[in-house]
């Protein structure tokens, strides 16, 4: 089932986001190359890109269920004056 973000959602879409982003995440790259920046990991940095979106537009969240358990999501962010819009992060948990 997909349905609309909800404010509960947020930790779980966070979860989603540090498993599915490891091994491919630019920020990840960055910090191999360079070491820890600022004293944050590359995990807070791009989770804190999930609260950006969800404030951006929250509903242009979109999440996936599967028996009562989020499984994945998409986020939305449209340009109002460029009328352009585009997807900033996509994940699914990798067993599905």
């Amino acid at each position: 089932m997909i349905r609309r973000y909800q404010e509960k959602d947020r930790e779980i879409l966070k979860e989603i986001t540090a498993i599915c982003f490891d091994g491919v995440s630019i920020d990840q790259n960055i910090e191999g190359m360079f070491g820890t920046i600022g004293g944050k990991s590359w995990q807070w940095r791009k989770l804190r890109h999930i609260d950006a979106d969800i404030a951006a537009n929250p509903d242009g969240i979109f999440v996936a269920e599967e028996q009562g358990q989020v499984i994945g999501y998409i986020t939305v962010r449209i340009d109002h004056e460029s009328k352009i819009g585009w997807i900033p992060h996509m994940s699914v948990m990798p067993q599905y």
